[in-house]
C-alpha cells in the first residue's frame, strides 16, 4: 500500500498517546525525555511536531520542518519528492483539512559530536497504512533542527514476505468499470472470522464483472463436518438479487435494498430466517448482520481480511 493510498483514505484524528518507553542499548526516544540529551530531545520534539502538524492539517507548520533541499520518500517506488514536489502533491489534503496521522511508538536518534546532524529511525502507528517505519536525517540550521531527508517504509514480517511478493507480481482482479454492481466491489476478497464459540466462518467473493459477483462460504465447527454455501449477486432485469445456496440446495433469493455507500442490504420477508442480510465495510473489516422478524434471533460478526495460501 502506498503513501498515496494512505493519505487519501485517512481522516484527521489527532495524535494519540505514545506507547511506553522501549529500552535499547542505542539512544532511544523516551516519552518523558529523561533519557535524551538536550540535542536529542530538541530533534525529537521537531519530529513530534512534524507528525502533529500533519494530523492537524497544518500545512505551513508541517513544511516548515523541512530544509529547502529536503527529500521525502514515500512507500511507493515512484514517491521520491523534493520539498516543492511533495508540497504540491499534498496540498489538496491539507486544504480540505484531511491529511494523515502517524504517531511514534519507538524512536532511536543519534546526534553527531558537533551537534549539527541527527540520524533517526522510528516505528510508526497509523489508522490506514498499518505498521510502518520512518527514518532519515535532520540538520541543525540557525539553531533549529530541520528534516533534510525522510524515508517512509512499510515493515514486512519475514514470514509474510512470500505473500507480499505474490501481491506485487500477481494479476489484480479489479471490478469492471461501469459494471452495474460496481458499488458492491467492497465485498471482493477473502474474509474470515473466529467466533467466541470457536466456530470459523469464511466467505470469498470475486470482483463484479458482467453484472455478477460469486462467492463460496464455509463454516467449520469443532467435532462437526464443515458446511458450505454458494452465493451470488446478479442483475435480473431491473433488480439486483442475492442468491444463497446452503449445502448446494436450491437458491433462496433476497432482493437488494439501496442504501449507503459501502453497505448492502438484501431482503426476503417471506423467508423463515434470515429475512434480511446486511453487509457493511468498516475500518475493522466487513461487518455482517443476519436478522429475522421481531423476536427472532439476530446474528452478527465482523470478518477480517484473509489471504488464501497459494501452492508452491
Amino acid at each position: 500500500m502506498s503513501f498515496r493510498f494512505f493519505a487519501t483514505s485517512c481522516l484527521v484524528l489527532g495524535l494519540s498517546a505514545c506507547a511506553p518507553t522501549v529500552k535499547s542499548s542505542a539512544p532511544v526516544y523516551a516519552l518523558s525525555g529523561s533519557e535524551l540529551t538536550t540535542q536529542e530531545s530538541a530533534a525529537s520534539k521537531v519530529l513530534d511536531d512534524f507528525h502533529n502538524a500533519a494530523a492537524k492539517a497544518d500545512e505551513t507548520r508541517y513544511f516548515s520542518h523541512f530544509t529547502e533541499d529536503a527529500i521525502f520518500m514515500g512507500s511507493d517506488a515512484t514517491e521520491r519528492w523534493t520539498k516543492s514536489e511533495f508540497q504540491a502533491w499534498a496540498k489538496p489534503y491539507f486544504t480540505r483539512g484531511k491529511a494523515w496521522t502517524f504517531h511514534a511508538i519507538r524512536r532511536v536518534i543519534h546526534v553527531d559530536n558537533a551537534g549539527k546532524i541527527a540520524w533517526f529511525d522510528e516505528d510508526l502507528e497509523s489508522d490506514g497504512l498499518g505498521p510502518s517505519r520512518g527514518s532519515g536525517v535532520l540538520v541543525s540550521k540557525d539553531g533549529k533542527w530541520r528534516i533534510a531527508h525522510y524515508n517512509l517504509t512499510l515493515t514486512i514480517p519475514n514470514d509474510r514476505l512470500d505473500h507480499v511478493k505474490d501481491v506485487l507480481t500477481a494479476v489484480i482482479n479489479q471490478p469492471a468499470k461501469k459494471d452495474p454492481l460496481e458499488n458492491l466491489s467492497f465485498l471482493a476478497g477473502g474474509w474470515r472470522v473466529t467466533l467466541p464459540s470457536g466456530e470459523v466462518i469464511e466467505e470469498t467473493w470475486t470482483t463484479p464483472n458482467g453484472g455478477l459477483l460469486v462467492a463460496m462460504g464455509r463454516t467449520m465447527r469443532s467435532g462437526k463436518p464443515p458446511q458450505h454455501e454458494y452465493l451470488r449477486i446478479e442483475v435480473q432485469g431491473d433488480k439486483i438479487v442475492y442468491l444463497a445456496q446452503p449445502m448446494g440446495r436450491p437458491p433462496t433469493e433476497f432482493k437488494f435494498v439501496p442504501g449507503k455507500a459501502k453497505e448492502a442490504t438484501f431482503e426476503n420477508l417471506a423467508n423463515d430466517w434470515p429475512k434480511r442480510i446486511h453487509y457493511e465495510k468498516t475500518n475493522n473489516g466487513l461487518a455482517v448482520r443476519l436478522e429475522g422478524a421481531a423476536g427472532q434471533p439476530v446474528e452478527e460478526w465482523t470478518y477480517q481480511p484473509m489471504i488464501i495460501e497459494r501452492s508452491r
